[in-house]
């Protein structure tokens, strides 16, 4: 049985982990130690937010141990498609033998749209989980900051000009010397918090899972 209290705690270990790691680099291992970190932690997030949702198919524990009841026979991988069904409005057409052919098709569970759609989308299919109204309460407050790691993520990610330039659009949160160039977003300072970004990032990703 999934235990989110667990998948909880050790993704909130993970964070804290590879930020001692990101704030012991070097300017010369700048740019490939902070792709790494970045890049670890968004996929360690998105596999815990496709455990949150497929937990609330085929059932477990959540946060606080209160039991979350199996709501189909399924296995994971059918389960999987009738929640990426359910995001697409088409769960009308979801069989017990439908399954994806790959996991390209799968949704990008951490964005922080997707995961307010699937919330909205699970209470109204299993309104007896009302633990999911108040992670719903939740996601205003931290929506911003995911949606500015998921697009720096990208950038490192990718490194073509459109993806830094992009960056751009985050300057009216973020203060940059002026030697600073797009890519040097992370090391800029954050206009509420005074922290640097990376930091200000990561202590917001991690408020969002403590509050679970």
């Amino acid at each position: 049985m999934r235990k989110l209290r667990d998948k909880r705690n050790r993704l909130v270990n993970l964070i804290s982990k590879y930020e001692l790691n990101y704030k012991k680099t070097t300017q010369e291992e700048y740019l490939v130690t902070a792709s790494g970190v970045i890049n670890v932690i968004w996929n360690n997030w998105n596999n815990y937010w496709r455990e949150f949702m497929l937990s609330h198919i085929n059932g477990g524990f959540y946060i606080d141990n209160t039991r979350l009841v199996k709501q189909f026979p399924y296995n994971d991988n059918v389960a999987i498609c009738y929640l990426c069904y359910l995001h697409k409005n088409t769960v009308h057409r979801h069989t017990p033998s439908h399954t994806l052919s790959g996991s390209h098709l799968e949704l990008t569970w951490g964005d922080i749209d997707k995961i307010e759609d699937m919330l909205f989308k699970l209470l109204n299919q299993f309104p007896v989980n009302r633990h999911l109204n108040y992670v719903l309460s939740l996601v205003g407050s931290y929506k911003t900051e995911i949606k500015h790691f998921q697009k720096i993520r990208n950038g490192f990610i990718h490194l073509n000009n459109s993806k830094i330039l992009d960056f751009q659009n985050l300057r009216s949160h973020y203060l940059f010397s002026s030697s600073h160039k797009p890519i040097d977003i992370i090391e800029s300072i954050h206009m509420g918090s005074n922290d640097r970004c990376m930091n200000h990032l990561l202590n917001n990703m991690r408020g969002f899972l403590i509050q679970l």
